[in-house]
């Protein structure tokens, strides 16, 4: 799935000062929001050269791999969603706007 990154969050641990994850959102044709936080997939030099300097890749349409689209008991009903074990497959520079599938 070809996502939008949001934003970003610090890393803890071995990843304190650098990038911990990258917030992400899709919507769909459908009108689903899917919205997830990838940690996984991350190398190291990615971490430190988007903590230098974000704008390299906050508002960037990113490949995320994931197990399943899943819906938590409180937003059951509506139309905001999740992925299950998201990691980052790559950053798609040929694109410019999100996908599905």
């Amino acid at each position: 799935m070809d996502m939008r990154v949001t934003g970003w969050y610090m890393g803890t641990g071995k990843y304190a000062g650098y990038v911990g994850g990258l917030n992400c959102m899709l919507e769909t044709a459908d009108g689903k929001i899917i919205t997830c936080d990838v940690g996984s997939g991350l190398s190291d030099a990615q971490r430190m050269t988007w903590a230098c300097d974000p704008s390299r890749i906050v508002g960037k349409i990113v490949q995320i791999g994931y197990h399943e689209l899943t819906q938590s008991e409180e937003n059951h009903g509506t139309n905001l969603y999740s992925l299950r074990f998201p990691r980052l497959i790559k950053v798609r520079t040929d694109k410019s706007e999100t996908s599905e599938f």
